[in-house]
């Protein structure tokens, strides 16, 4: 997968959220940008790069077969050979195939990953998938999902 990340004006976005007026993407672009802010925050209050702590904020990925996401994630290394990684990906309804609705959809996951002597391999110990209709609401849904109530990272 490639990706690039998602500055104030870059890249388009109409690949994951289709034509927008000027105004919309502004407002999109600008509820996205709150979102890896909250991903930077959380990746402090958990120790910061300076402890190992790994933060990608929300970046655009495409893969070879065309699909498209915005996804991003902190993952937070253990005293022990386990990484505990909060991801968040923001997808279009098609982006499995054809879908029999339009919109996107939103997954969080809380994954642990145990690489001792042997790597256990990643596991999934919570998930949660929420949709919405509208580029407005899914990024709002985005928000609720990384910054949560009162401003606490909620993946967290």
């Amino acid at each position: 997968m490639q990706s690039v990340p998602i500055t104030f004006d870059r890249p388009l976005l109409g690949a994951v959220f289709g034509s927008m007026s000027t105004e919309a993407e502004a407002e999109v672009r600008a509820g996205l940008l709150g979102s890896t802010a909250a991903l930077a925050k959380l990746a402090e209050e958990l120790g910061g790069v300076a402890n190992g702590v790994d933060c990608e904020g929300l970046s655009l990925g495409w893969l070879p077969s065309g699909q498209v996401d915005i996804e991003g994630y902190v993952a937070v290394p253990g005293a022990t050979s386990i990484t505990v990684t909060f991801m968040v990906e923001l997808r279009p309804s098609w982006f499995y195939g054809v879908s029999d609705r339009a919109g996107w959809d939103i997954e969080t996951t809380v994954a642990v990953r145990c690489t001792h002597d042997v790597d256990h391999g990643e596991h999934i110990v919570d998930e949660r998938l929420r949709s919405a209709s509208t580029p407005k609401r899914i990024v709002e849904v985005l928000a609720e999902e990384v910054v949560g109530d009162e401003g606490h990272t909620a993946i967290g």
